[in-house]
């Protein structure tokens, strides 16, 4: 993925966000990832009045042919059960559900096996993002809770 960009404006601050983290140092209308997660950011004009771009989803540094691209959710959009599918023996510490700002919604170490189901129905109907991670990569899938 080459570089995030929103257009400039005089007078205008910037700060980039990482999973809703801001990121330290990232205050230019341009900002190049450098690891995988759901960046945004928010603009503030002279005037004091702010915006936030819709969510930017990189997965830094990975190939879409590679055996870490083998992630599968169904069904989507979810009312009740999100099912999980890894493929290639690929295996996980963990998972962590995202909101479409990046805050953290819910989160559960344990070793996440090829096939697993997650009840997703105490969640608010919206978007969200599945997040698996172990010591290679980090993974991003976006799912739709289509009611309460």
């Amino acid at each position: 993925m080459g570089s995030l960009e929103v257009p400039s404006c005089p007078g205008c601050t910037y700060q980039w966000y990482l999973n809703g983290n801001p990121i330290s140092g990232a205050n230019s209308n341009t900002y190049k990832p450098t690891m995988a997660g759901v960046y945004y950011v928010v603009v503030t004009t002279p005037q004091g009045c702010t915006f936030t771009t819709p969510n930017y989803i990189s997965n830094f540094g990975l190939d879409d042919e590679s055996e870490f691209q083998q992630l599968f959710l169904y069904p989507n959009p979810v009312d009740d059960i999100l099912h999980i599918v890894l493929g290639n023996n690929m295996r996980f510490s963990g998972f962590k559900l995202r909101d479409t700002r990046g805050s953290l919604v819910f989160a559960q170490n344990l070793i996440v096996p090829e096939n697993m189901t997650i009840s997703v129905t105490q969640l608010p109907a919206g978007i969200y993002f599945l997040e698996l991670s172990n010591s290679e990569v980090t993974l991003f899938r976006k799912f739709v809770k289509s009611k309460l």
